[in-house]
């Protein structure tokens, strides 16, 4: 291969390398701009002032993510003290599918 083919080479890598960063950079610049959903008005926060279990009333779902089973999940009163760790959940006291109802408890979903 000749100086001539190498250069040549060269040179087409470059102008590849230069139109990749320009295809790049408006990316880059915005990547920390405030993305358009967070521009909204936050909801109010929910003030939980030691509720016990049961006694809290039931805060409204933020989204359905299939009919019937919303999700993320809200916790209407204070776990303070409850352990929910992967292999100890203390919320599956009341929450079991087979304990909820004889406690009104809102039953975990199967997944």
């Amino acid at each position: 291969m000749t100086m001539r083919h190498v250069m040549n080479r060269v040179k087409s890598i470059a102008v590849v390398l230069a139109g990749a960063l320009i295809a790049v950079t408006p990316a880059i610049a915005g990547a920390g701009s405030e993305a358009p959903l967070m521009k909204g008005e936050a909801p109010p926060d929910w003030k939980y002032e030691g509720d016990a279990p049961g006694t809290g009333k039931v805060l409204p779902r933020g989204w359905e993510a299939e009919p019937g089973v919303t999700a993320p999940p809200q916790i209407p009163h204070d776990v303070t003290g409850l352990t929910i760790a992967p292999g100890a959940n203390s919320c599956l006291g009341c929450h079991n599918p087979q304990v909820a109802p004889a406690v009104k408890a809102k039953a975990v979903p199967e997944t």
